[in-house]
């Protein structure tokens, strides 16, 4: 329900639509219809100056902007520039994600400097996806997919948010991944080249993957420390359980678990959870950071079901503002809920319903439910 995997939230960085304002242009901005293909010579002038880019970043950048400024509607010429900028910004000397040796850590954080200077004051929307586009991809190209500083995330979809805006009806630029032709273009034509010269890691990329890995770090240490935290209550914090449930929650060192979004006493209900005509109760109880529904059939303590077992951690949700709180809460779902929510999203088809079954939810996310129907637990279709 929470998790997303470090490639996919770069393809959801790449995607988003906000707006940021933008300043002066440096490069000239070319029409935004149906750029003209580029031609063979353009594509040769293109393979030369990259081929300088390894020896010399100033050189290669002034020739680009010069064939730039001779065909201005060639968005291929400016997303490559993007691509130089990214290169720049991440220390790297190759679409590879190349970095050589010899070129020293200070050297490289002044032209890193530049190119962020550069992208900041820029307004030719197809520089601006160009390097939206190749910052993170070059970045986990880079680190072969290990941390990368999430900075360098948010720099590119500001890059992204403006060009969107300067472009909003262009195609290539407003849709979920800009200027990715020219950048597998460029790409393919970086890996048919022979690796120049010693190589190296880059100190910008080294010193970002640090970043990252503390940041993560710090991170799993804030969710962990959220886990310890979730407000749990006594089984006497209920005073209308059966007699006999509170004493055997104590029994088991069962403390149900509070959600951040209620105040009240919750994550403990009765209803009709095997037959009509049958209160049962059923509570979330809370041992060593893990909690599983406890079905105790007609209030008696003999042949407990237990159901739905998972981490608290798992739990856990973000609430903004770096507030981190606790969101499983279980409650009655009858047959109007649960024909309901069948209806509207499918899934496994209910049984004849007779009775009620016990909503697991995932507070303001999803939810199943759990139906008790010819001795097994069936899991059911709640919200979505």
């Amino acid at each position: 329900m929470r998790s997303m995997n470090t490639k996919s939230a770069i393809l959801a960085l790449l995607g988003m639509v906000l707006a940021a304002p933008a300043a002066k242009s440096q490069v000239p901005v070319p029409r935004i219809s149906s750029a003209p293909q580029p031609s063979a010579p353009q594509s040769g002038e293109l393979e030369r100056i990259w081929a300088i880019f390894r020896e010399d970043k100033a050189q290669a950048e002034s020739e680009l902007r010069l064939a730039m400024a001779k065909n201005p509607e060639d968005r291929r010429l400016a997303a490559n520039l993007g691509f130089l900028y990214a290169l720049e910004l991440l220390g790297l000397d190759s679409m590879r994600g190349e970095s050589s040796a010899e070129v020293s850590a200070a050297d490289r954080e002044r032209v890193a400097g530049q190119a962020r200077r550069e992208l900041e004051t820029q307004t030719n929307p197809a520089v601006l996806a160009g390097a939206g586009a190749a910052i993170p991809n070059i970045a986990m190209r880079a680190t072969a997919g290990g941390p990368v500083d999430p900075e360098l995330f948010r720099f590119a979809t500001r890059l992204n948010q403006r060009a969107r805006k300067l472009a909003p009806n262009d195609a290539e630029i407003s849709g979920p991944m800009p200027m990715i032709p020219y950048f597998e273009e460029a790409l393919r034509a970086a890996e048919s080249r022979p690796q120049a010269g010693p190589r190296g890691v880059s100190p910008i990329m080294t010193a970002g993957a640090e970043k990252a890995k503390r940041a993560m770090e710090e991170d799993r240490k804030r969710w962990q420390a959220a886990a310890r935290d979730i407000r749990r209550l006594m089984p006497r914090a209920f005073p209308n359980l059966p007699p006999a449930v509170t004493h055997d929650l104590d029994r088991r060192a069962c403390l149900i678990p509070q959600t951040a979004y209620d105040q009240h006493p919750h994550n403990v209900v009765s209803g009709e959870f095997a037959r009509r005509g049958q209160t049962d109760w059923a509570v979330l109880c809370s041992v060593n950071g893990a909690s599983t529904i406890l079905v105790f059939w007609r209030g008696e303590t003999r042949d407990v079901a237990q159901i739905a077992p998972g981490e608290d951690l798992g739990s856990l949700q973000g609430m903004g503002e770096g507030r981190i709180g606790y969101s499983r809460m279980i409650g009655v779902a009858d047959r109007k809920f649960i024909l309901d929510h069948y209806h509207a999203y499918g899934g496994v088809t209910p049984p004849e319903i007779d009775h009620v079954g016990i909503n697991d939810a995932f507070v303001e996310k999803a939810s199943v439910v759990h139906y008790f129907h010819q001795g097994q637990w069936l899991r059911l279709t709640g919200a979505d």
